[in-house]
């Protein structure tokens, strides 16, 4: 029997077994509001190096619930949506957006804000097709050195804004997410959205983050057995010539990633991704059609096309080892050559990532008490390429980890959650060859530098470059006000110390704020 016929054969069987399935909404799951305990509870069997999860994945267990204590006016406030509308098979809610945000900071002892306002529709029918859309309006200060030396005009994690006012600093813009989300079975689910994935049960992920900002994305999850197989469409954006008025170039890129969960303890992954530049030698590329397949392998079609493309492969696994403690890792192989490496000659080709963690929930028996530590680390040139529309990224950032390259990680993480209340203490210290002066040498930092300029073709080792150390320690605290807003108050302060041979900085940053949690808006890298 041909091969392609009796995948499509299978996959249809599969779609069409019509048991019933929970409604699937997508739910961004961090690390402190009491849904990883249960994500991570080996009963569950939940995929977790693929994210965001489906609420049929979490909703196993309703043990992360808020305790739903008042009625009315401040019932509203505190645990319901603003609106919400129930009838037969069909639910809509509209909540409110919001985000005020003020930081003082020791840089030039200066006061910066962000104010941002905005509407969150969202709703289901018939348990099987989900959706949600986030709109909102923002305007933030912002220092003016790292607006001038971003790859783009861009505010991190906004992604470029639509207007940058000079003489006030101030850049605004209008925000979005969203997805429409369809189950036909209990095995498919088929996600179409502008948002993020992330890949991984780290602090970071060295294969996809949730760093940069929202990207548009057509995205199938099959759930067979103890295996999930997600495929991810991407439409990237990408700019190097800092100029506002300019629109963001178009660039794609796929990734596959198969999850295994082998027993109730162990479960390992794999990963795979290609990102490429839609406009060829005759301007007309677009979407490559080779790449399109959900069974193919991506190295062996670039080989055959003779491509120009970035592939990137990688595994990651994760073991329980004792009640909620946990050990994972991952491996990203974005060049290799075994005789280069085992000559130990510093070929500037051989190009990885490592990541080895642990979490903990519950550690001691402490309730709500999470701990985390992590390591990574990434040889110079990886995730780079011969030019912008090829590297690893998506609007000035990087979509792996935020420092790009050529660099070694230290994280620790311990948090307290009880109920509404969380409190926090986060150590990230890092060292990472910086780039130099001369701006035509690629040290192998800068993911967008083209890594035809590389400073030798042997002799390359980690860190090498401008050796930069760079610590950040944070104290923070959150008040959740409403849990289906996902509004909290929440507090924070942080100390920085940046470091190379010729100078030594310190900086103190203190934040407060109300505003909806929508996305990982870290800033310590």
């Amino acid at each position: 029997m041909n091969r392609t016929f009796f995948y499509i054969a299978f996959l249809c069987g599969l779609f069409w077994i019509n048991k019933p399935v929970y409604a699937q909404h997508l739910i961004k799951v961090g690390e402190t509001n009491g849904k990883d305990s249960v994500v991570y509870n080996a009963e569950n069997l939940c995929h977790t190096a693929i994210r965001p999860f489906l609420d049929s994945e979490v909703l196993k267990s309703k043990k992360f619930d808020v305790v739903q204590t008042s009625s009315g006016f401040w019932g509203i406030v505190r645990n319901k949506n603003l609106l919400q509308f129930d009838k037969d098979s069909l639910n809509l809610f509209v909540n409110p957006l919001i985000m005020t945000e003020i930081e003082f900071s020791s840089v030039d002892n200066s006061t910066r804000f962000l104010r941002a306002a905005g509407v969150s529709v969202g709703g289901r029918f018939k348990e099987k097709l989900a959706w949600k859309v986030d709109v909102l309006g923002y305007e933030s200060e912002f220092a003016s050195s790292t607006v001038n030396n971003s790859k783009l005009i861009a505010l991190p994690h906004f992604g470029k804004p639509n207007n940058y006012d000079a003489k006030t600093n101030l850049l605004s813009g209008v925000y979005w997410q969203g997805y429409l989300s369809y189950s036909p079975s209990r095995h498919f689910n088929f996600v179409l959205g502008n948002g993020r994935n992330f890949i991984g049960d780290g602090y970071r992920s060295l294969l996809l983050s949730a760093n940069s900002a929202p990207y548009g994305y057509f995205k199938l999850n099959l759930s067979v057995w103890k295996l999930k197989y997600s495929i991810l469409y991407t439409w990237l954006r990408d700019l190097t010539n800092p100029n506002l008025s300019q629109d963001l170039a178009r660039k794609h890129a796929v990734i596959h990633t198969l999850s295994w969960n082998i027993t109730k303890k162990i479960s390992v992954y794999a990963f795979e991704s290609v990102i490429w530049n839609p406009i060829d030698s005759l301007g007309n590329r677009n979407f490559d059609v080779n790449y399109a397949s959900p069974f193919v392998f991506f190295r062996p079609v670039e080989f055959s096309l003779g491509s120009p493309d970035n592939v990137l492969l990688g595994i990651g696994s994760r073991f329980n080892i004792f009640g909620e403690t946990h050990i994972y890792g991952q491996i990203l192989i974005d060049e290799f050559a075994i005789n280069e490496l085992l000559k130990n000659n510093g070929w500037w080709g051989n190009k990885y990532a490592i990541q080895a963690g642990f979490l903990a929930h519950k550690p001691f028996g402490i309730s709500g008490l999470f701990v985390r530590g992590e390591f990574n680390m990434a040889r110079p040139f990886t995730y780079a390429h011969d030019d912008a529309f090829r590297c690893y990224s998506n609007e000035g950032e990087a979509l792996a980890h935020p420092l790009g390259a050529n660099f070694q990680e230290g994280v620790f993480i311990l948090q307290q959650h009880k109920n509404r209340w969380r409190y926090g203490l986060k150590v990230v210290a890092a060292v990472y060859g910086d780039e130099t002066g001369n701006s035509e040498d690629f040290w192998g930092h800068d993911i967008y530098k083209p890594y035809t300029n590389r400073v030798a073709e042997y002799g390359n080792d980690i860190l090498q470059g401008k050796k930069t150390k760079l610590i950040n320690a944070e104290a923070s605290f959150r008040y959740l006000i409403n849990q289906k807003w996902n509004l909290s108050f929440d507090a924070s302060i942080a100390v920085q110390h940046y470091s190379t041979d010729a100078e030594n900085r310190d900086f103190v940053f203190f934040k407060c704020g109300i505003k909806t949690s929508l996305f990982n808006s870290n800033s310590d890298y």
